[in-house]
């Protein structure tokens, strides 16, 4: 029994209402396709089974269409269309049309591949109900159709050429490729996926490598931040046991460890905003990829092939990791000594404290630039 607002006329395989119905030994119902792909897979071991039961079958059963379910399917569609009133959905701006709407036209809901159309929910129907338009295959609404159909013969994109790496249709092959090796679309489009596969891998692979340098590069910040305050405030601590000698120089401490704080902050932030950006590309890419692995139109999956493959998302760019400097261990210590070295040798001190600051100028921040090699 269905559950609790399931569709009772639904295939198990493709949970979509039966398409020519069979029923099988055990009595389970699918779609004649359905069954047919899945028996296909089971050619090898000569043992079929059933998808819901699992009951073994052999040899391989015949399938005859049941016509009492195929009858009561269409009186259900029937019914569904009669019963329940349709929401008109007039076309905006970017929506894809209905073919053959006249005057204002609706919204179109499938496009049809074999007549190379797109229908709106009324329009739809006889590809719903005519034995001959069901084997049609019906995707969703999407402009561009007539890109499938080749524009010297007009016929459709059918085969691929793999010399020349393009979509041809049968008249083609005859001319214009003669004596290329050809493959079907639909062959040239399980070889692709792999490479999709693979491809989406690899952008995986970068979105995590770059979100894990982002977050290490974050945590270098906050050390370094917590650094520079520990040492400013060991600094104050300083200058103010010993405020009557020392006031000039404290101020002069105070602006060494603000300029390198300040420009420690300037090169981290260009660095964290150039990995968001990163991130942000990666993760549409991939997006976009796993929308690309679930294409039904094989002609608009190799077209849109190449595009992914050469992806500038993939190029290899410069990653920095941002490295704390001892610079504030080294003054923290000379700090300290100053402290007990007194009047005497103050100056002495503060000479290789500035001295020591100028060396840091440009290595406060170690930048490590390294590609990424795939």
């Amino acid at each position: 029994m269905a559950a609790s607002g399931q569709n009772p006329f639904s295939c198990a395989v493709c949970l979509d209402t039966w398409r020519d119905p069979v029923t099988i030994p055990c009595g389970h119902n699918y779609c004649m396709h359905c069954i047919s792909a899945c028996w296909d897979k089971e050619d090898e071991k000569g043992v079929y089974s059933c998808p819901l039961c699992s009951e073994p079958f052999s040899p391989r059963p015949p399938l005859k269409k049941n016509t009492v379910l195929a009858e009561l399917v269409g009186n259900m569609k029937v019914q569904i269309v009669t019963s329940v009133p349709s929401v008109v959905c007039y076309a905006e701006p970017g929506d894809v049309e209905c073919d053959f709407c006249t005057g204002r036209k609706l919204k179109a809901e499938q496009s049809c591949l074999a007549c190379l159309v797109s229908m709106c929910e009324t329009h739809l129907q006889p590809h719903l109900d005519v034995p001959a338009l069901r084997k049609h295959k019906l995707v969703k609404a999407r402009a561009g159709l007539q890109d499938r159909v080749c524009a010297k013969h007009d016929k459709p994109l059918e085969v691929f050429c793999c010399t020349d790496q393009t979509c041809i249709c049968m008249l083609c092959t005859m001319d214009d490729h003669k004596g290329h090796e050809t493959t079907s679309v639909a062959a040239e489009r399980r070889h692709k996926q792999n490479q999709v596969a693979e491809t989406r891998s690899h952008f995986q692979q970068k979105i995590q490598q770059t979100v894990t340098t982002l977050q290490t590069l974050r945590e270098r910040m906050a050390n370094h931040k917590t650094m520079s305050e520990k040492t400013l405030a060991h600094s104050e601590k300083i200058f103010t046991e010993l405020i009557q000698y020392f006031e000039g120089k404290r101020s002069e401490v105070r602006e060494l460890i603000s300029a390198q704080q300040k420009q420690a902050g300037l090169n981290a932030e260009e660095m964290v905003q150039e990995l968001e950006q990163r991130s942000t590309e990666l993760k549409k890419g991939d997006a976009e990829l796993a929308e690309l692995c679930h294409e039904e139109d094989h002609s608009w999956f190799l077209q849109r092939f190449h595009t992914f493959k050469n992806s500038p998302a993939l190029k290899t760019s410069p990653i920095m990791i941002l490295t704390v400097s001892k610079y504030f261990e080294d003054l923290s210590q000379s700090l300290s000594a100053l402290r007990q070295t007194v009047e005497s040798t103050c100056d002495l001190d503060m000479v290789k404290i500035s001295a020591k600051s100028k060396n840091y100028d440009h290595w406060l921040i170690t930048l490590y630039k390294y590609r990424l090699c795939y």
